[in-house]
């Protein structure tokens, strides 16, 4: 907690097992010291009960999560959770391009191009907010299978478990059409999510 106390924001993943006292009330020290650390709690099986799980959350932890998480799913979670927390923060280049280079999103002006087999670009226009968002990533993840879940979860952030598949699937559906050509480089794979494959 002395460290923590001269930390003026940022994460701190937390091990419960190489917690040496008792975990809600280090992470209620944790936040008292330095109150803008966001804490991660990685749980071992077995380590906390329910009980000391919602105090954990109750006194300042952000997420639980456990310590056989992918890779990928917990720094899907923590881009997440700095863009909920710092918007005006960019983590990314703001023009994204396609693999192929006929295809790209500018984030600073909300735009989509693309581009005709005669080199002609051309806006597309009619894209809500959410199908902008959902071009972005497909494009900063090309040809990686996307679970829907970890879509939810950076798209919708905390409202994530409160979208129900089918909502996502449609606002997919969406944006396949305003694509035009583009749209089938949306696969979807049967199970898991989506993925995004140029050529």
């Amino acid at each position: 907690t002395q460290q923590a106390s001269s930390v003026k924001g940022g994460f701190l993943l937390l091990d419960s097992q190489a917690a040496k006292r008792e975990t809600p009330q280090l992470i209620l020290d944790i936040q008292k010291a330095a109150p803008h650390l966001s804490i991660f709690l990685i749980l071992r099986q077995g380590d906390l009960n329910r009980s000391e799980m919602v105090q954990c959350l109750e006194y300042g932890a952000d997420d639980l999560v456990p310590d056989s998480i992918d890779e990928r799913v917990l720094q899907a979670k923590l881009k997440a959770h700095l863009r909920r927390l710092l918007p005006s923060i960019v983590f990314a280049e703001e023009v994204l391009r396609s693999a192929q280079g006929n295809l790209k999103a500018d984030r600073s002006r909300q735009e989509v191009w693309s581009k005709s087999s005669q080199g002609q670009w051309r806006r597309l226009s009619g894209l809500t907010p959410k199908e902008f968002r959902l071009l972005c990533f497909f494009l900063e993840h090309p040809g990686t299978a996307l679970e829907r879940r970890i879509i939810l979860e950076n798209i919708w952030g905390e409202k994530a478990e409160e979208v129900n598949q089918e909502t996502l699937d449609r606002h997919v559906e969406s944006l396949r059409k305003k694509l035009g050509i583009h749209g089938r480089k949306i696969r979807t794979l049967y199970g898991v999510g989506y993925s995004f494959k140029d050529g």
